[in-house]
């Protein structure tokens, strides 16, 4: 994938998981409401790697969108969340961070 591409394709995924997290309202558990809650669906539920495995395949471009991330990630700690994806989300943004630092 060229540079601008994956730039692209980076900002449009970072963008696409900030609004699921941020659209997300609680719904309770035996609720029929479930079923309509994208976080629930892609995120909350259990983890399907909604996002940050694509993310993984582009890291030098992610990197670029280093500071959405940690937001995001902060977020979803208050939402909750498998702890798989969690994981996953966290070892994503040591590996942006440990190999493309912000430049000076």
């Amino acid at each position: 994938m060229r540079p601008h591409a994956a730039l692209s394709a980076a900002r449009a995924l970072v963008d696409i998981l900030a609004a699921v997290v941020a659209r997300n309202r609680f719904v309770p558990p035996h609720s029929a409401d479930r079923a309509c809650n994208l976080y629930l669906r892609l995120v909350g539920d259990r983890d399907r790697g909604f996002v940050v495995d694509e993310l993984g395949l582009i890291p030098e471009a992610a990197s670029s969108f280093l500071p959405d991330l940690e937001a995001v990630q902060e977020q979803i700690g208050y939402h909750g969340h498998p702890p798989s994806y969690g994981n996953k989300l966290s070892n994503l943004l040591a590996d942006l961070r440990r190999t493309h630092p912000p430049r000076p």
